[in-house]
């Protein structure tokens, strides 16, 4: 090989390997002037809120020599703990808007004037009948929901013995749970 040649190959890799490095520099990446920076803010908002669910509160059949008795389970389920409130129950369709005797509910057999009959009855904080559970600003149920954001309470109802003028037949009432948070 003679020198001019073996020149040749060396200028011919100096020149490939500069238009290499070139073209890596053109296309790596381009030149930036410089940096902004800025906070971006992220929040998040808790509301409080419960919802209400009961069971169904069921006399069976009426027990006319003793009374009746009945229980439901009135469940909360809030988004967080100790959210304080109140759950009011109202006076049925027939107990009229503000419950402070006792019995002042009524279920109804579906009749109209002379068929209509009804079976008075009243529903309790607790199982002994003393405490009345209704709208009023002593008769509703304090509350605050737990670490669990939940709470359940018994709601007790009683049919007194011997009501008179009852026609057979189906009763029911529709009592109107309201929770306050």
């Amino acid at each position: 090989m003679s020198i001019l040649s073996s020149r040749c190959s060396v200028l011919t890799a100096a020149l490939i390997g500069s238009t290499l490095a070139l073209g890596s520099t053109l296309i790596s990446k381009p030149a930036f002037a410089g940096t902004a920076t800025n906070n971006l803010t992220v929040s998040a908002s808790v509301v409080a809120t419960c919802s209400v669910n009961t069971t169904s509160m069921a006399f069976g059949n009426y027990d006319k020599v003793n009374g009746s008795t009945a229980q439901s389970t009135v469940s909360l389920n809030c988004s967080s703990p100790n959210i304080p409130g109140t759950i009011a129950l109202d006076g049925g369709g027939f107990g009229g808007s503000t419950i402070t005797n006792n019995p002042s509910r009524a279920l109804n057999n579906g009749g109209t004037g002379p068929t209509l009959s009804l079976i008075p009855y009243q529903i309790y904080k607790d199982a002994a009948g003393t405490a009345i559970w209704a709208s009023g600003p002593t008769t509703t149920q304090p509350f605050t929901s737990d670490q669990q954001s939940t709470a359940s309470f018994t709601a007790h109802s009683k049919i007194a013995a011997n009501v008179q003028g009852t026609a057979v037949g189906n009763y029911t009432d529709t009592v109107i749970v309201t929770v306050t948070y």
